[in-house]
Parts: C-alpha cells; sequence; structure tokens
C-alpha cells in the first residue's frame, strides 16, 4: 500500500487545475500583443482542501494508497517558512 503525505492536517486550501489547461491559456497569452506587461491568473476559482484533492487523486486513480499526515518540518526541514494564506 502507497501512501499520499500531506503535511499538517491537510486542511489547506487551494485553487487547482490541469498543467494542459494552463500551458494552452500560456500559449495564448504569449501570442497575444496586448498581454505583454499585464497580470493574469491562471488558476481555477474551486477551492478545496489538500486532503479532498488527495482523496480524489486516489479515487481518480483507483488506488488503495492512504493519506498520512506530516509535520512541515518532516517535509520540507526546519527552516521553511509559509504563509497561512496567500493574497488573491
Amino acid at each position: 500500500m502507497s501512501r499520499f503525505r500531506s503535511s499538517e492536517m491537510g486542511n489547506r486550501r487551494g485553487c487547482f487545475c490541469h498543467v494542459a489547461d494552463i500551458s494552452e491559456a500560456i500559449e495564448k497569452l504569449m501570442a497575444t500583443p496586448r498581454a505583454a506587461g499585464q497580470v493574469f491568473n491562471l488558476g481555477g476559482d474551486e477551492e478545496v482542501s489538500i486532503n479532498e484533492l488527495a482523496k480524489m487523486v486516489i479515487s481518480l486513480a483507483n488506488s488503495s494508497s492512504r493519506i498520512e499526515h506530516i509535520s512541515y518540518e518532516q517535509a520540507y526541514g526546519h527552516r521553511f517558512e509559509d504563509m497561512a494564506r496567500r493574497g488573491t
């Protein structure tokens, strides 16, 4: 049985999307002269927790993996600093 590791309790929420969607958007922006120098949010707009995302990946992969919660220190080392919430 494999493990899907999630730091802390996996409650952090974020917006996720498929890399193919982002790469297509970047290609279109690169081909649009008016986009030069502008700022674009290419993420999704549906927030999910890391736990929800892990469960979705395990389900879609038809995996028997289990979620294991580990500390930020175990995942990133003792010098890692992270923001509780990024700006919107």
